[in-house]
């Protein structure tokens, strides 16, 4: 997984170290019931509430590695027509290749994991750098 994409890890220590070091038990404790919530969450229905807060990155991290497990344990490939069950390396090929460029488009939708690079990077950061010193402010990106 990408250090980039911000998906929720239960019971991560990073949440509890604010919390902690400012002696704020009850934030500790606010966060350990939200931690036991959405964990039962996850159990009973798959997804928590953060999840879907976050569900474009969720989406996005989660269809890839489960396009590439279901390509290395899949027990069959679909058939088009009756006539094609005699050809399975070929149906099997097929459906790699389907599933190859599933993985990669999903990928690329991913600002994260994206190969191309944004032409106007460059451009929209001297924009910004200029305006912060003119207006004194910082702008956040979406």
């Amino acid at each position: 997984m990408s250090d980039k994409i911000r998906i929720w890890h239960p019971f991560c220590g990073e949440l509890y170290r604010y919390e902690w070091n400012t002696r704020n038990i009850f934030g500790v404790i606010r966060q350990l019931l939200y931690d036991i919530k959405c964990s039962y969450q996850r159990i009973r229905y798959g997804y928590c509430e953060y999840d879907l807060w976050n569900i474009d990155a969720w989406f996005l991290d989660i269809m890839p590695r489960m396009l590439e497990e279901h390509k290395r344990t899949r027990c069959g490939s679909p058939v088009v027509n009756e006539s094609d069950i005699d050809n399975d390396k070929a149906i099997e090929k097929a459906w790699d290749d389907i599933l190859d460029r599933m993985i990669f488009l999903f990928r690329e939708a991913s600002e994260e994991t994206c190969t191309k690079t944004n032409t106007y990077q460059t451009e929209y950061d001297a924009v910004n750098r200029e305006f912060r010193e003119k207006y004194g402010r910082n702008i956040q990106r979406a």
